[in-house]
């Protein structure tokens, strides 16, 4: 997250079992910075969908497959990730998702809401630059 030339990074820290999950909405600092601001429905928008991906996959024993993201990434309804602006607390709508698989360094990403986009599919390689598409 940034705010002017101050930046504050989410690591996962082990509290939840297995997962991190952090929306694209201000996490408050103790010192003022990073709060949510006049509107709140956009936090509390992205607050659901954080609560409904720990619910569906914290408490899982297995890993998640791939299959099962991009499942979770068209999901709908209260707290589902795929968000069209008519029905959500922000009237917000999905512009793009990102899955990152960091154990083999695959990124995915799709243009446009997860349920009517395809992802591209991207490899890094391991010194940090692209590698070719397999």
């Amino acid at each position: 997250e940034s705010v002017g030339i101050y930046h504050q990074i989410h690591r996962y820290d082990g509290s939840e079992p297995g997962y991190f999950v952090a929306g694209n909405y201000p996490h408050p600092r103790e010192d003022g910075l990073f709060r949510p601001g006049q509107n709140w429905g956009w936090a509390a928008n992205t607050m659901l969908r954080e609560r409904f991906l720990v619910d569906y996959a914290g408490h899982r024993k297995d890993r998640l497959s791939l299959k099962d993201v991009f499942w979770l990434m068209e999901t709908h309804g209260a707290g589902g990730i795929c968000q069209h602006g008519f029905e959500n607390p922000g009237s917000l709508h999905s512009v793009t998702s990102y899955i990152a698989v960091c154990r083999t360094g695959d990124l995915y990403l799709s243009c446009g809401a997860a349920c009517q986009t395809q992802y591209a599919r991207y490899t890094l390689a391991p010194n940090g630059s692209e590698a070719p598409q397999r």
